[in-house]
């Protein structure tokens, strides 16, 4: 840690000596267990996006579920290719 900056992914490094010397790795630890990975995409918004709207047609719309899929993953190939 001291020489690399960053956290070693080791089981059981929490509980080390120089863990335990870390600032704010308890700040760390609780965003670990409450943060979720976003999809690795250079387009995320338009990928967030044909989500959102096939989700809002299948439960508000009562589409059916593969259409909805389907027409999300035209909108977001049509999205990405302008």
């Amino acid at each position: 840690m001291a020489v690399a900056k960053y956290l070693q992914p080791v089981k059981g490094w929490y509980e080390t000596p120089a863990a335990k010397q870390t600032p704010f790795l308890n700040v760390f630890i609780h965003d670990l267990s409450v943060g979720k990975l976003m999809p690795a995409t250079k387009n995320w918004p338009e990928l967030q996006a044909s989500l959102a709207r096939m989700i809002e047609r299948v439960i508000l719309g009562n589409a059916d579920p593969k259409a909805a899929r389907d027409q999300a993953a035209e909108e977001f190939t049509r999205a990405t290719k302008s």
